[in-house]
């Protein structure tokens, strides 16, 4: 647990989907910052994590795709408090008893409130780091992952960013450029470390060579012409939200539409977790057959069956005298070898037993 003299801290990498929060998660880590046990080696974030977020985001009929921001006061709302709990044990799972720690899920982008009550029951101070990559660069990468519209892709980023600037404002946080990064990585690692006050040391000449050799340009998956696209009121939402945070400036909702972004999903109610009521069994009297059928009749007022007495056994046949059996079995044996009549034959016999004149 953390100490008065060195407080736990768990730095967040707050970002839109491929806007390089993989490759700042994994240089920070590099440079001396804990990943959770069960990361995934290509985008380096706990999947536990992904899975929480998603049903986070289900309680208010979203996905991860889903356009719109929800309000910070609704994502402390104590209909959510079920997850917190678990989201709790699960950093104590993940990560353990480790003192800094990296956490970087792009869902996060737009549920920080609930994180921050998260991560002060588990006992961490949050410090936040938010990439910044050009929205048409996403919004390309997204297309090609994704085949999802450009002008939709566009949107997605503006809401991702505006969150994370609007919940972070305040707190402890650091932007880094993916291009100035990507030009030189443990320069900006050791700024963003020490921006934030992360007291892991220097980057010494071997960390530094391992951040080199795992970023570099091939990490920019996709890079797009220099002109946004011309999507209309997408486009320039997008990049008047990224001139502007590029200069250093916070996100203005009221400008070009950016305050209907913030409204999105503000009429939505939350999903309340649905309450399971205790089943309660009564205990059933152990009944023998006579006795069940008994009851049942009598429940419907018709009169209890006669149980009769099983039958009696029937006494043997006499046996009967000895070699008149086997004659009758020789005999029965005898026609049944016998070459059968012809047709005839079997015919005149027929009729001769049915015109047969009767006795007496």
């Amino acid at each position: 647990m953390a100490s008065s003299t060195s407080p736990r801290i768990a730095v967040v990498v707050v970002g839109m989907h491929r806007s390089g929060t993989s490759a700042v998660t994994r240089a920070l880590s590099l440079a001396g910052l804990e990943l959770p046990k069960d990361v995934g080696k290509k985008l380096w974030e706990s999947r536990a994590v992904i899975m929480l977020d998603n049903q986070v985001l289900s309680r208010f009929r979203m996905r991860w795709h889903s356009l719109g921001l929800i309000a910070p006061e609704r994502l402390v709302d104590e209909d959510l408090a079920d997850l917190r709990a678990e989201a709790v044990s699960l950093l104590r799972t993940i990560y353990g008893p480790s003192q800094h720690i990296v956490v970087k899920e792009p869902r996060m982008a737009r549920l920080i409130p609930f994180w921050e009550k998260v991560f002060a029951e588990f006992g961490a101070e949050p410090r936040y780091v938010l990439p910044l990559r050009s929205p048409r660069d996403v919004a390309s990468s997204l297309a090609a992952r994704n085949e999802m519209p450009l002008a939709m892709a566009l949107d997605l980023w503006t809401d991702h960013v505006v969150a994370g600037e609007r919940d972070t404002r305040g707190k402890p946080r650091t932007f880094v450029n993916y291009d100035d990064f990507l030009r030189d990585k443990s320069v900006e690692v050791a700024r963003v470390l020490d921006a934030l006050g992360v007291p892991v040391g220097p980057i010494d000449a071997e960390r530094r060579a391992a951040i080199d050799a795992f970023v570099s340009e091939e990490s920019r998956h996709h890079k797009a012409d220099d002109d946004l696209f011309e999507l209309g009121a997408a486009s320039a939402v997008a990049a008047t939200l990224y001139a502007r945070l590029a200069d250093g400036r916070p996100a203005d909702p009221g400008a070009n539409g950016l305050v209907a972004r913030l409204a999105a999903v503000a009429a939505l109610p939350a999903v309340r977790p649905p309450v399971k009521k205790p089943v309660v069994k009564k205990p059933r009297p152990v009944i023998t057959g006579p006795q069940r059928k008994k009851a049942g009749a009598a429940a419907v007022g018709k009169p209890a069956p006669v149980r009769r007495p099983p039958p009696t056994a029937q006494p043997a046949a006499p046996a009967k005298p000895d070699g008149v059996a086997e004659a009758k079995a020789a005999r029965r044996k005898a026609r049944r070898e016998a070459a059968p009549k012809p047709l005839a034959a079997r015919l005149a016999k027929r009729l001769r037993r049915l015109f047969r004149p009767k006795k007496g």
